[in-house]
C-alpha cells in the first residue's frame, strides 16, 4: 500500500467497470495530481488521441494553462476579435 505521500495512479476495478459501461460517454479518469491516468474512445475523439501524450502533457492543469491550445475552432474573424480583446467584458 502506497504512503500518505504517493498519488495513487492505477485504477480499481470499481472504476473500470464504470468506464466500460461508460463506453459511448468521453470520459477520462486522473489522479489527485490531475496526471491523466486513463481515458475511453469518446474521450479520445474529443480530445485528442491520449495514448500519445508523455509526461508533463499527460497533466491537465499544465495542458489546459500552458499547453499545446485546444481544439475549439474558429473562423477568422472570431480569432481575430479573440486575440485583439484583452478586456474580460469584451465580445
Amino acid at each position: 500500500m502506497p504512503g500518505r505521500d504517493v498519488v495513487p495512479t492505477r485504477i480499481t476495478p470499481s472504476v473500470q467497470r464504470v468506464l466500460d459501461r461508460l463506453s459511448h460517454t468521453p470520459v477520462a479518469v486522473s489522479d489527485a495530481a490531475h496526471n491523466l491516468i486513463v481515458a475511453n474512445q469518446p474521450y479520445d475523439a474529443l480530445m485528442g488521441e491520449t495514448t500519445s501524450w508523455r509526461g508533463i502533457e499527460r497533466n491537465g492543469v499544465w495542458r489546459n494553462l500552458v499547453g499545446p491550445g485546444n481544439r475549439t475552432a474558429h473562423t477568422p474573424e472570431e480569432q481575430a476579435r479573440f486575440e485583439s480583446c484583452s478586456s474580460p467584458t469584451c465580445a
